[in-house]
């Protein structure tokens, strides 16, 4: 098979992911809370992080449960490989737990994959986490507004064929 075909194929699979996910966002009424964009790799939800979590701290608050567990019988309905990012905004934290944002970040995308796991018996050999700190931000880090915009937590649905990468490794 030519690359055009294969690259035809994949992106069909992408486009259906996404309008399954943009479908679903809307019939659940969460378009404010959590977006979705579709990139190479997959189809990305960023979740605010106040909706989620304390300032500083990477327990799931309750007011975020409902919004895990739509995401969470989003991800039962598909098969795909799942990456969970934690970012942060680029204020300094230095707290017996979390030394520094590398942590903050690598635990909330922890617990967030242990929700998924635990609460909604997801196999748990679908899911990476990483854990960036505020090295990937979204937008400059100078207001309080842009600040939030970078504490954010992205759930990554990996394409089929990112999944046999991360499979064969």
């Amino acid at each position: 098979i030519n690359h055009l075909e294969e690259w035809e194929k994949k992106a069909d699979a992408l486009a259906r992911l996404m309008d399954n996910v943009e479908s679903f966002l809307e019939s659940e009424d969460l378009g404010d809370v959590i977006t979705a964009t579709r990139t190479e790799e997959g189809v990305i939800l960023v979740l605010q992080d106040s909706i989620l979590f304390e300032s500083g701290q990477a327990e799931i608050l309750n007011s975020g449960v409902p919004f895990l567990d739509e995401v969470g019988r989003l991800l039962k309905g598909i098969q795909n490989t799942v990456r969970v990012e934690g970012h942060t905004d680029s204020r300094p934290i230095n707290t017996f737990r979390y030394p520094s944002n590398w942590e903050l970040s690598g635990a909330r995308a922890g617990v967030v994959v242990r929700y998924f796991i635990e609460e909604h018996d997801l196999d748990e050999e679908r899911f990476l986490i990483a854990g960036y700190a505020d090295t990937r931000p979204v937008a400059e880090n100078t207001t309080p507004e842009n600040m939030s915009k970078n504490r954010r937590v992205e759930i990554v649905i990996l394409d089929g064929e990112h999944d046999q990468a991360a499979q064969n490794n």
